[in-house]
């Protein structure tokens, strides 16, 4: 299989919102978090789907200024601001707490803070509900609200089978796994895997470089690559905090930008 495109995004965004309503910036990018991105656009022709939370220590999204909103549209090409889950990225939800009501309102609300503050066009129907929490009737929600597919943690667990998420069975977890990429009928929702994780501490960048390489291989996976990572890897002060976090990005974009895979946003595909 030889991987025509990749999507980049990264979960857990809160701090670098909430950066930008306490500083009098000048421009998105002289945000430090943003000036990293801004510079793997420029040198690597990525592209960032950034999965945001709604709120974190007392800001909300309904704080943030409207002023960036022109340089956000402007460079809509290649940034998406996406729902993640209103409260802040500590706070996990098991399916047993989700409710349809709940994400519909959730989702609403934090998308319509990204329309209000950055625009319509860096929204996306592809996103990544926290944890991949929600059973069928709460992705069904999502799914009346616009959303077209959703993003899954498919790692394997220590007795070999793979980690579950949302609704899902171990039959469809198990073909995720394999192939990448899910469509299921019942719901009319596409379900992607998370290949490449990056914020795995037990991981070097090497490492990470050779999983892509193995994925690559594998004749049965769709020709695309999904890659994460996590805001907080790039925290100084956060447990999960990655002093090479800036490095793992580099070193993955460039190889993908040497093997001609070419980055896109999933509604560009699917």
């Amino acid at each position: 299989m030889k991987v025509h495109t990749y999507r980049f995004s990264v979960d857990d965004n809160i701090l670098f919102l909430k950066d930008l309503h306490k500083s009098d910036y000048n421009s998105i990018f002289e945000q430090p978090y943003l000036s990293f991105w801004k510079k793997m656009h420029d040198t690597y022709n990525t592209k960032i789907q950034f999965n945001i939370h709604g709120t974190i220590d007392g800001f909300t999204l309904e704080n943030l200024s409207a002023k960036y909103k022109p340089e956000w549209i402007q460079n809509s090409d290649w940034i998406r601001l996406v729902f993640h889950q209103w409260e802040e990225p500590d706070r996990h939800f098991s399916n047993a707490e989700m409710n349809p009501e709940k994400i519909k309102t959730d989702y609403k609300r934090v998308t319509s803070q990204i329309i209000r503050f950055a625009g319509e066009k860096l929204t996306s129907p592809y996103i990544t509900v926290h944890g991949a929490s929600g059973g069928k009737e709460v992705c069904a929600a999502l799914k009346e609200c616009g959303v077209k597919g959703l993003g899954a943690g498919t790692w394997k667990l220590p007795g070999g089978e793979y980690n579950m998420s949302y609704y899902l069975s171990q039959g469809q977890i198990n073909e995720l796994g394999k192939t990448g990429m899910l469509f299921d009928t019942e719901t009319g929702l596409y379900f992607f895997s998370f290949d490449v994780i990056l914020h795995r501490k037990s991981f070097s960048a090497e490492k990470l470089i050779f999983i892509i390489k193995q994925i690559f291989k594998n004749t049965h996976h769709w020709p695309h690559l999904e890659i994460t990572f996590e805001e907080w890897a790039f925290t100084p002060f956060h447990r999960g905090f990655l002093s090479d976090a800036m490095k793992r990005a580099e070193l993955v974009l460039k190889f993908l930008c040497k093997n001609n895979s070419k980055a896109v946003f999933l509604e560009d595909i699917l």
